[in-house]
């Protein structure tokens, strides 16, 4: 995903990883015991990712909250005057969309029974956002 500034070799690698493993990496990265101490920025962008992956192969909305958790954290604590600010609150923005998009096309499956028109499935945020609200 563009949004993601990681290097292709990590990418590439991360997008190979069959569903267990990336299952496991999220949970272990997200259990409390795990040390975060130290973690650099490519870490925590690694883990978002990881969580984006998991949701993307497996429609896993916890796994997207996940990495929503980490990016609200990710940009809280990142300085206002920091010029990565706007890349990370754009990750931030990208992983709510794709859940509410994800969320709008369940409630659809459960309103009609039918899976959304395919017409629809690239439907904008804004316009998502207009159908709940």
């Amino acid at each position: 995903m563009d949004v993601f500034q990681l290097e292709p070799d990590t990418t590439e690698l991360f997008d190979d990883m069959s569903i267990e493993d990336l299952t496991e990496f999220v949970n272990l990265h997200a259990s409390p015991d795990f040390d975060r101490s130290g973690q650099d920025d490519s870490s925590i962008e690694l883990f978002i990712y990881a969580c984006f992956l998991v949701f993307t192969k497996t429609a896993s909305i916890q796994a997207l909250d996940q990495g929503i958790l980490s990016a609200e954290i990710w940009v809280q604590e990142t300085p206002n005057d920091h010029v990565q600010i706007g890349r990370r609150v754009n990750i931030l923005d990208t992983l709510v969309a794709r859940k509410l998009q994800a969320q709008t096309e369940q409630q659809h499956q459960t309103d009609t029974g039918l899976p959304m028109p395919e017409s629809d499935q690239g439907t904008s945020i804004a316009q998502i956002i207009r159908r709940s609200g």
